[in-house]
């Protein structure tokens, strides 16, 4: 797979407040596949039986209007943050699912995209950030080592032209990420059509990858009341680029896609993506889990700074340092180590794990020259 290219970002014009709006922004379409790990677990599901149609009709009906409602169908602009923004579609979805069976508790704040597409960047297989595009594996690296903040603190504001505006995080984005940590996440089968229904039905929503097409083009649509509601992404041959997204269900036609296009795409930004059509031009598949939520701000004012105090007599502190170190998870609390090679007014608050030629991982032809490989009937094969 070729290293994505390096291309400056246009300069930003002023920031317009995100929302998922009713106009349709096609993006750049660079979601890249995930290049081969070892180490990747692989999903197996649970022997049950599935129901034909997942959701079910009578709950699309009844849940998904307040879900549309409260702004968690994304709309990611033209940039090409498809990883960021196909996993925080995962991650609302799954937060939203626990609201519904929890009585009486309050709605989910939606999380960051950028922060998820930022992680990406750092996390994946490609030297350096000053590009679009990154791999679903980079993207859940990202939040299995720093968790997810809110969205209100990591925003993604979209300039007059659509394109994504850089913001730095706000104070407490640090802390607040330890709230949302990945739990489990394994890798899925992407030629298991089985697979991929068993998980959607036992976890909720899946994160994927595929190559897209002129078929992707719909039109806006209703809310759909059911799913015989749902527009079908028609197949075509010609592929477009890749492109990173949820599935949050299935039915006898395909899969129940959510894009991060705006609720101006499909069926207020829900369509199916037929079988076929996955099997043609599916390229990764991912089951997640939530993780449990740690509290680290004990900890943290421990390693503050002693505050100060004002002419007003009050005291102040200043904002947090992440303490998670790069490299490291979220039960490896320390002071932050920094970087040598890092620029002083480098604006990333990170660091670079990868800009370091001993650290950056193999290539695929290069793992498989220092790999046995063998196939299902245990015979050694030449690589």
């Amino acid at each position: 797979m070729a290293t994505p290219a390096k291309t400056k970002k246009p300069a930003a014009k002023a920031p317009a407040a995100q929302a998922s709006g009713n106009d349709s922004l096609i993006p750049k379409l660079d979601a890249r596949p995930d290049r081969l790990d070892l180490r990747d677990l692989v999903y197996r599901s649970p022997l049950r039986s599935l129901p034909p149609r997942w959701p079910l009709d009578g709950d699309l009906k009844q849940r998904l209007p307040a879900y549309v409602k409260a702004g968690r169908i994304l709309n990611q602009g033209n940039e090409g943050a498809c990883t960021g923004f196909g996993l925080a579609c995962v991650t609302n979805y799954l937060y939203w699912l626990r609201h519904l069976d929890t009585p009486r508790s309050r709605a989910p704040e939606p999380v960051s995209p950028r922060m998820f597409y930022e992680l990406a960047k750092l996390y994946d297989e490609w030297p350096g950030q000053d590009y679009e595009g990154s791999s679903c594996r980079g993207a859940l690296k990202g939040w299995h080592k720093h968790g997810v903040c809110a969205s209100d603190l990591w925003p993604y504001p979209l300039g007059a032209d659509g394109q994504g505006v850089f913001a730095r995080p706000r104070a407490g984005w640090d802390e607040d990420a330890t709230r949302r940590p990945l739990g489990v996440y394994y890798r899925i089968d992407k030629k298991s059509v089985v697979d991929m229904q068993a998980a959607i039905y036992e976890i909720g929503a899946v994160y994927v990858s595929a190559d897209v097409h002129d078929g992707w083009g719909l039109d806006a649509g209703p809310l759909p009341a059911g799913h015989d509601k749902l527009p079908s992404i028609a197949h075509m041959t010609q592929k477009s680029g890749g492109h990173a997204f949820a599935l949050v269900g299935y039915n006898e036609r395909g899969f129940v896609v959510q894009n991060s296009w705006g609720t101006g795409w499909g069926a207020s930004g829900f369509a199916v993506l037929p079988y076929e059509d996955w099997v043609t031009n599916g390229t990764d598949c991912w089951a997640v889990a939530l993780g449990v939520p740690q509290n680290l701000s004990d900890i943290q004012a421990r390693q503050r700074p002693a505050a100060k105090a004002t002419k007003a007599g009050k005291a102040e502190r200043p904002a947090s340092g992440f303490r998670a170190m790069a490299g490291r998870g979220l039960s490896d609390v320390g002071a932050t180590l920094r970087v040598n090679d890092n620029p002083r007014n480098d604006p990333w608050p990170f660091n670079h794990v990868f800009a370091h030629k001993p650290y950056q991982p193999l290539r695929t032809d290069e793992a498989y020259t220092h790999t046995l490989v063998s196939g299902n009937d245990g015979q050694l094969m030449a690589t």
